[in-house]
Parts: structure tokens; sequence; C-alpha cells
């Protein structure tokens, strides 16, 4: 019923109230004319059932994004970035698996290139997850000794990059790896999940 992309995270099951969340999300970009919008949306949910400020008639982007930064074409040496989650270029034959193609000559991207990419960007996350500092929850200061249980203003340490922040990258990730069949970027990221099971547990 609903397109599913490298990005899709939200449970899609009712088309006419996305399509009024959709089309009055875009109309609401004119500034002039906000008020009218708000009206017709409203009168529109009361059509298909749904309050005006209950959390389904809340607009949210279906599609999260990925963007890989630099991206060079081998043909005309192009340098763009590049998201991999909605980028409009990418062409989606349902026999064929979606690739990339450079915007400046249309050639076509190296899936392998990509992957490799990927992966490294893979890597540095982690390392930035297991590298990042501790912060107190209270005065906001980053954890100077490795004993200390607790800040000096008696507050509680917590991560800097959440474990739940973290995990919705790898989600992404993921199903980006999924999509378009980049198996080398799935078992990294299946080897990550074994060494960190409380990342996990965060994504189910």
């Amino acid at each position: 019923m609903f397109p599913v992309l490298p990005g899709s995270h939200l449970p899609l099951n009712n088309p006419a109230l996305e399509f009024i969340k959709y089309v009055c999300q875009v109309l609401s970009l004119d500034a002039n004319i906000v008020n009218q919008v708000n009206k017709l949306k409203r009168d529109l949910l009361r059509l298909v059932d749904v309050g005006e400020f209950s959390e389904n008639a809340q607009f949210q982007d279906p599609c999260n994004s990925y963007i890989l930064p630099e991206v060079i074409c081998h043909h005309c040496n192009f340098c763009r970035d590049l998201d991999l989650c909605k980028d409009p270029s990418v062409a989606q034959d349902g026999s064929v698996l979606p690739q990339w193609f450079c915007s400046n000559c249309q050639a076509q991207y190296e899936t392998e290139s990509i992957e490799m990419a990927l992966v490294e960007a893979l890597q540095k996350k982690l390392m930035s997850y297991t590298l990042q500092d501790l912060v107190c929850t209270k005065c906001k200061g980053v954890k100077e000794a490795n004993m200390p249980l607790y800040c000096r203003c008696a507050g509680d340490f917590d991560l800097t990059f959440s474990a739940k922040s973290f995990s919705e990258q790898i989600t992404v990730f993921r199903n980006i790896a999924s999509h378009y069949n980049m198996s080398f970027l799935e078992e990294t990221i299946d080897w990550l999940l074994v060494m960190s099971p409380h990342v996990g547990q965060s994504i189910h």
C-alpha cells in the first residue's frame, strides 16, 4: 500500500489520513495561507474521525535520512553528498536492484565503493560511541576521573550519546544494507550487535 524505502520507520496504515497530513504540511509552507490550511486540515481530519490535536494527526517525516558526504563519480569526478535513504536519482526497477546515478553525467555509482564507505562510517560511529565521555545529568560537567560513581554535585553520570540514539542510526544502516543487498555491511552490523547486545536490545 505504501512504498517501502530504506528510511521507512513509521507504521503507515491509513492512506486517507497520511494524504491529509502530507498535503497540508506542504501547503503550510506558504506563510500567507497558514490559517486557511489549518482550518482545512481540521475539517479533513474530522472526515476520517481523527482529532485535530491527536498524536495521529501530527506530521512526521515517514522516511529517515542518511547523507553520505563527498561521493565522487569515477566517470566525471563530480563530487556531491548523497542521501542513501531518499535520493531522487535512485532508479527503482522491480527486477533490478536500485542504483545511484551521478546527477552531473548520469553515470552509475559503484555500489561496492558506497558499501565500503558505509562500513567505514559505521565503524567510526561505533568508535565514537565506545570512547564517548560521560556527562553529569545535573551540572552537565564531563566526568574527569574513572573511579567516582557520582559527580561532585551528587548528580549521576550518563552517556553523551544515548544507546537509543545509536541504535536508531544502526537501524538506518541495516535498512540500507537490506534494501540494496549489501551483504558485507549486513555482516558488519550483525557482528556489532553480537558484540554489543545492549544496542540490539534498544533496536528491538
